[in-house]
């Protein structure tokens, strides 16, 4: 069954190099109609993982939700990846 997205949420986590911008992290959700939860996609660089940037980003998304109104997040997270 298709899920019905309502609306998205984006945010992009930048570092500042010189004069360059340098994206160290994407989160995006999209909120599943009727159930007050979203499925969240978080990418952070790989040079940047494991610096706790992938948590401030979710943190910073669930803090959006939350002023939304929604209750929580689902997500898949690939085997090959693991939470480490």
């Amino acid at each position: 069954m298709p899920v019905a997205v309502l609306t998205c949420s984006d945010h992009i986590t930048v570092k500042l190099e010189g004069q360059h911008r340098l994206i160290i992290g994407v989160g995006q959700y999209g909120i599943n109609e009727g159930s007050l939860t979203a499925e969240i996609a978080l990418v952070i660089r790989d040079d940047y993982q494991n610096r706790g940037v992938g948590a401030e980003l979710l943190s910073y998304m669930a803090y959006i939700a939350r002023k939304q109104g929604l209750l929580g997040f689902t997500a898949e997270v690939l085997p090959e990846r693991g939470l480490t």
